[in-house]
């Protein structure tokens, strides 16, 4: 095999494998790929000395190479002063951090322009790969007979590709490759963003497009079309709402560009697109319109738009430079200030790796002046694009796969994996390759000496990624050297601070967790850790507040700090000094805490408050109910209940019970249920009710009509369960005991199910109906 041949099929091999090593975005695969891209573009500089032609570079990669040499700047380490004078705001933080973190961790502190070293140098190896990638086979693909060894990689990469997210549904597998991710969509393997993956279904059917309109072999014709029928399909089952947008919005603009210039060629593309969507629709029809139709009803707080002003915050606290890429994640919650109604989306319960909006990212990535010299190089080679990739069908089609993946970046942006970035620039490559005449390129004589630079680049960037990436298990052995390296990262100053309060130095946790808030101010966990050295120095008061901070910030961690505050004092009125706000749905867990610590009485008291709310809800009134019965104040329970339906029924018969027995209730509310639309919770307390009094005949009846209730009202097993209570009630307990037997076997490890078994087995005697199952059933 020649250098040449090496070169094209190493460069190959790394973009139809990408997506298989879960996109690329693990440090160590991006670090092989590099070495894999070097060895691809050294063959590449070898066979051109060999026939003394120059390196071409084409204008079609300008993006790559901008973005790539900004990159590389923000990692070259500088001298303090000249890092002061370029950025005082990064050079002051890596200053306080030297000057809280221990001396052995001071020489990790890097002085570069990166907010987060590790994470930019991975991007950087990327972006190297993407830049070799694109220079081999901007060159190589010039001349048919590569095309056609190109289509075939895409060819056989689609099939594949298709093949591994298939068999990751029909096994049944839940995580992509048995350990990676979950299985939350109909197709969500081998990449772990379903958006992602996605996209990748989409410009790899979109390529073997191309491939069909490239061959005039008829059965690689039937092939690409069959691969990017599929692929199309595997969009829509991945249930990304804006990758199965845009996608059609593609096949409807390679049908349009194609009809005027080549009309039978565009209907044979939009049979191929229409056969796609409707095997999609056959497939999972309903989840996808499912899925579609949430666009409209979206809550609020969960919409991608609200990453916007965090992000524009960053942009102009560091506008200059740019946070550099892959480094958002460390700097974006310093610009979320918590308060109450804050969106889900900025709490402290999710990671924000990246705005989902190419130029929004661009810009944070970047600063203003390179963010935005890269955008208008990106629109100029758009401009090329459009003026002269048009003159063919294959053309318009690998405009428009360019043209897919930069709308749908607009609305979850996808280029920070390797699989994207790399499929871009093969498309890239292919662009440059059938558009440009020989003269259009910029031309370098090759130098030995220019792979060893970028082979210096890939080995000193991989240590950064690899070595400051290690596994969380690893990294938090050594917290401040993890710190270190992470200087923005808020979790290892967490780590430090709990570290600290472990040791019984209080004062270091207090720091530590000052230094976390500062860094991001609606990290709950790190507010919980302040709220606890002010309470060891007996500063209630901002204790109090940074419980409610943490509070505020993740309100799923409410009851837990509510519990926590409870510990530390019995006054309810500082334990409400820790709420966001006096309403309804906070009070009420003030009000819970109570009833955990059994305090019936102040809980309904507390209750009965949220009830005068405006904002309270059929479920504080309910609650307020429910507290008043296990009181015994069947009376005050009534004037809680508003409705008549539902949970309101079983309220309503047990407060009555208390005040007329229950017996004559249990009779009475048999009458009720014809009128009720949810009959369930009333027939689940007449099925009890009947067990106590003996009333066997109504619980019977009960327990008949309940099987019509739903499976999660009842639960797993639940049917069977009461009727051994019935059976056992009713002095049967052989029936019992075969019932709850079977229910154990099915449940081995319910510890409740177990002891009621043995209890069963120690009250039946030995009888040959146990042993006969059907019989007893």
């Amino acid at each position: 095999m020649t250098s040449k041949a090496v070169a094209l099929h190493l460069s190959l091999f790394i973009v139809v494998t990408a997506p298989l090593a879960l996109a690329a975005f693990r440090p160590l695969s991006v670090a092989i790929y590099g070495v894999l891209a070097l060895l691809a573009l050294s063959f590449h500089i070898i066979d051109c000395k060999h026939n003394e032609r120059p390196v071409k570079l084409h204008w079609y990669g300008l993006p790559l190479f901008l973005g790539l040499f900004f990159a590389l700047s923000m990692l070259i380490p500088l001298p303090e002063m000249v890092l002061h004078s370029l950025s005082p705001q990064i050079a002051d933080a890596l200053a306080h951090i030297r000057h809280v973190l221990a001396p052995y961790a001071h020489v990790t502190v890097l002085p570069v322009l990166s907010v987060d070293p590790p994470e930019t140098a991975m991007r950087v190896v990327q972006l190297i790969v993407a830049v070799c990638i694109f220079v081999v086979l901007s060159s190589r693909a010039r001349h048919r007979s590569t095309q056609i060894q190109i289509f075939m990689w895409i060819l056989g990469g689609g099939f594949l590709l298709f093949f591994v997210s298939v068999m990751h549904r029909i096994l049944d597998m839940h995580a992509i490759w048995g350990e990676y991710g979950t299985n939350e969509t109909l197709l969500f393997a081998p990449m772990i963003n379903p958006n992602h993956l996605a996209r990748c279904f989409a410009l790899f059917s979109l390529l073997n497009l191309a491939g069909a309109l490239h061959t005039s072999e008829k059965l690689l014709k039937f092939f690409h079309g069959l691969c990017a029928v599929l692929l199309g399909a595997a969009v829509f089952l991945t249930l990304s709402r804006g990758g199965i947008l845009v996608f059609v919005a593609a096949l409807f603009a390679v049908w349009l560009f194609n009809w005027s210039k080549a009309p039978k060629q565009s209907i044979a593309l939009a049979a191929l697109g229409c056969l796609a969507i409707t095997i999609a629709i056959f497939a999972a029809g309903q989840s996808i319109f499912s899925e579609l139709l949430t666009l409209q009803n979206d809550l609020h707080g969960h919409n991608k738009f609200e990453l916007y002003p965090p992000a524009i915050s960053v942009i102009k606290d560091y506008w200059a430079w740019g946070t550099s890429p892959g480094a958002l994640r460390n700097v974006f919650f310093s610009h979320v200030d918590p308060f109450p109604g804050m969106p889900p989306i900025l709490t402290a319960g999710y990671e924000i790796p990246y705005v989902e909006n190419i130029i929004l990212q661009t810009l944070t990535d970047h600063g203003v002046i390179k963010g935005a010299a890269l955008l208008l190089s990106a629109v100029w080679v758009a401009w090329l694009i459009c003026r002269r990739s048009f003159r063919s069908p294959i053309q318009r089609v690998l405009a428009i796969a360019i043209g897919f993946i930069c709308v749908a970046d607009l609305l979850d942006f996808s280029l920070e994996t390797g699989a994207i970035l790399w499929l871009s620039a093969l498309i890239l490559a292919l662009l440059a390759a059938t558009s440009f005449s020989a003269g259009k390129a910029i031309k370098i004589r090759p130098s030995p000496a220019f792979p060893l630079v970028l082979a210096f680049a890939v080995l000193f960037c991989s240590y950064l990624s690899i070595n400051y990436n290690r596994p969380l298990y690893e990294r938090t052995r050594h917290p401040e050297i993890a710190l270190a390296k992470h200087p923005f990262d808020s979790y290892y100053a967490l780590l430090l601070a709990q570290l600290s309060r472990f040791r019984n130095q209080p004062e270091k946790a207090l720091e530590w967790a000052t230094f976390a808030t500062s860094l991001r101010p609606s990290y709950a966990l790190a507010q919980i850790e302040v709220a606890r050295a002010q309470w060891h120095f007996k500063r209630y008061d901002k204790a109090l507040l940074a419980y409610q901070i943490a509070f505020t910030s993740d309100p799923n961690e409410g009851d837990h700090i509510m519990q926590e505050v409870a510990q530390l004092t019995p006054r309810q009125s500082l334990r409400l000094l820790v709420l966001p706000s006096i309403a309804a749905e906070y009070y009420a867990r003030a009000c819970e805490q109570l009833v955990r610590e059994h305090r019936l009485k102040q809980a309904l008291s507390c209750l009965t408050h949220v009830t005068r709310f405006a904002d309270a809800t059929t479920d504080n009134f309910e609650r307020a109910a429910e507290i008043a019965i296990q009181v015994g104040d069947g009376r005050r329970a009534l004037t809680f209940i508003k409705d008549k339906d539902g949970n309101a029924a079983a309220l309503t018969a047990r407060a009555n019970a208390l005040i007329y027995g229950e017996k004559n209730v249990l009779i009475l509310s048999v009458g009720w249920l014809q009128h009720l639309n949810d009959p369930c919770y009333l027939l689940e307390w007449q099925f009890k009710t009947g067990l106590a009094v003996h009333e066997m005949s109504i619980a019977k009846q009960s327990l008949d009509a309940l099987k019509q209730c739903s499976a999660e009202f009842i639960g797993p097993s639940g049917i069977e369960q009461m009727e051994a209570k019935f059976f056992y009630a009713n002095n049967e307990p052989a029936k019992a005991f075969v019932i709850v037997k079977r229910i154990a076997e099915m449940y081995p490890k319910d510890q409740g199910l177990q002891e009621w078994l043995k209890r069963l087995e120690q009250s039946v005697l030995p009888s040959p109906e146990i042993n006969d199952i059907d019989a007893l059933r």
